[in-house]
C-alpha cells in the first residue's frame, strides 16, 4: 500500500511499521530525542529571554519581575505565573484546555518549594514586606509535538539567569517602589550547577534551587515506547512525562493524556526513568 494512503487510512499502523524496523518517520530511534539549540537574551523588553529550537519545533520565552500590589494579591500564592500562546503561525491549532493544562503543570512544578527559592522573592522596604512575582510568556513559533517538554524547558531557561533587585526604595512622587540608583542585584555565580547532583552552587542567590527537566514518552499499540514524540506521533498514542528533579536522581511521573487505554501505566517504567534521567542530564548541560 502507498505510504501516504496508509497514513491517511491507518496512521497507527503506519507508525508501527516504522517502529518494528527500529526507526521512526523522522529518522530517530525510539529512545533518541531531538537535538536542542538554546539562545539567550533574544527578546528585548524582558528581564531574561530565550529561544529554543528542537528539530522542527521552535519556542521563545521571556520573564519579567514585578512587585505584587499587596499581600492579598492572589499572585503571591504563585510566585511564578506562566502564560502560553500557540498562534496560528505555529502551524497547528492547540486547544485552550491543552494550553491551560501545560501552563498549570509548569506552574505547579516551578512553584514547588523543593525547586523555587521563595526567600529571594520577598524582602522588606521601610519595615514593609514586598513580594516579587515572575511572569513568563511563552510563544510557540513552530509546533512539532511534545509541547509540555519544550514549554517547560523554555520557562526554566528563562529563569536561570533571572536577577531580583535587592535595593528597592519607596518613591514618594509616584507612590510606588523603584530600584534605587545604587541598585544591587543578586548576581549569578560563575558555575551555576554541579552536574553530578544538579544542585545549584550558592543556590541561596538563585531563583531555582535545582533545574527540573521534563522528558516525555509516547505509548503506541503493541507495547512500543518512543521518546520526545513528534506531532505525527503524539496524536496517535498516550503520553506520560517524567519530571527529572535531579535530587538524587529523583523522578516524578506526571500522567498526561492517558485517554485511550491504561496499558501504558501497567508497564515497567524503570527503563524509561533511566532514559529520562540521561536525557535530562544532557539538556542541563546546555543550560549551564
Amino acid at each position: 500500500m502507498n505510504k501516504d494512503l496508509l497514513w491517511s487510512l491507518c496512521p497507527n499502523e503506519y507508525l508501527k511499521r516504522f517502529i518494528e524496523q527500529g526507526i521512526r518517520p523522522d529518522g530517530r530511534t525510539s529512545e533518541i530525542s531531538r537535538n536542542i539549540c538554546i539562545q539567550k537574551n533574544t527578546i528585548p523588553n524582558y528581564d531574561c529571554s530565550v529561544s529554543i529550537k528542537a528539530g522542527s519545533s521552535s519556542y521563545m520565552a521571556g520573564s519579567t519581575n514585578k512587585i505584587a500590589i499587596n499581600e492579598s494579591d492572589s499572585d503571591i500564592q504563585r510566585r511564578i505565573i506562566v502564560n502560553i500562546d500557540f498562534p496560528k503561525v505555529c502551524g497547528v491549532t492547540v486547544s485552550t484546555n491543552q494550553s491551560i493544562y501545560i501552563a498549570n503543570t509548569i506552574m505547579e512544578c516551578l512553584n514547588d518549594t523543593r525547586i523555587l527559592n521563595k526567600g529571594l522573592l520577598s524582602s522588606k522596604v521601610n519595615d514593609k514586606d514586598i513580594f516579587w512575582v515572575i511572569y513568563i510568556d511563552i510563544v510557540c513559533l513552530s509546533y512539532d509535538g511534545n509541547a509540555l517538554d519544550y514549554c517547560f524547558l523554555a520557562a526554566v531557561a528563562s529563569l536561570i539567569d533571572t536577577n531580583i533587585p535587592k535595593n528597592i526604595e519607596w518613591d514618594k512622587e509616584y507612590s510606588w517602589y523603584r530600584i534605587s540608583s545604587d541598585n544591587i542585584l543578586l548576581e549569578p555565580s560563575g558555575n551555576i550547577c554541579n552536574e553530578d547532583t544538579n544542585v545549584q552552587e550558592d543556590s541561596s542567590n538563585r531563583i531555582l534551587k535545582y533545574i527540573p527537566i521534563f522528558v516525555s514518552f509516547l505509548y503506541l499499540s503493541g507495547g512500543y515506547w518512543v521518546c520526545d514524540p513528534s506531532h505525527i506521533e503524539d496524536s496517535q498514542g498516550d503520553i506520560i512525562s517524567f519530571c527529572c528533579l535531579g535530587i538524587e536522581e529523583k523522578v516524578t511521573l506526571v500522567t498526561q493524556r492517558i485517554t485511550k487505554c491504561d496499558t501504558c501505566l501497567q508497564s515497567n517504567l524503570s527503563h524509561l526513568k533511566k532514559v529520562a534521567i540521561q536525557h535530562a542530564l544532557n539538556i542541563r548541560r546546555l543550560l549551564i
